[in-house]
């Protein structure tokens, strides 16, 4: 029973006698390709021209080197600031309820959130350019009017 039948064979066995495929030799130690073979994309492809490769902290400190103070305006690095500030302060939620109750519109708001938002409200200040600024005091406070 333990006899195997020559049509059920081993693969290899039948592979034996066709021709021999083109296969890379490997390196018994990692199994990976010989660097004395060539696979078939290497062949074909020809590289326009070498290329150095770069370590990133050093590409990023010749940008530090290339840029100096005096090409970088402040007015423009302010503004560009002032807007992600903004951005990031309008795309949470708490921030936008603490401007909101700060701009007086507390209707728009749920008595939870009016409320969330009224315990932090004495600590910020809303200014004309739309952002909230921490740490000056506030005169007035608002009254939420509970039912």
């Amino acid at each position: 029973m333990m006899e195997q039948n020559s049509a059920e064979g081993n693969p290899a066995e039948e592979n034996s006698d066709e021709e021999p495929r083109d296969t890379l030799e490997t390196d018994e130690t990692t199994g990976e390709p010989r660097e004395d073979q060539g696979n078939e994309f290497e062949a074909s492809y020809q590289a326009p021209e070498a290329r150095r490769v770069v370590d990133p902290a050093e590409a990023a400190a010749e940008l530090r080197r290339a840029r100096s103070a005096q090409d970088v305006d402040p007015v423009a690095v302010q503004a560009e600031r002032r807007n992600r500030i903004s951005k990031a302060q309008d795309e949470e939620c708490r921030w936008t309820d603490l401007k909101t109750y700060l701009k007086g519109q507390i209707d728009q708001l749920t008595r939870r959130r009016a409320y969330n938002a009224g315990k932090v409200a004495d600590h910020f200040v809303l200014r004309d350019d739309g952002l909230l600024y921490c740490g000056e005091a506030r005169s007035e406070k608002l009254e939420i009017e509970v039912d």
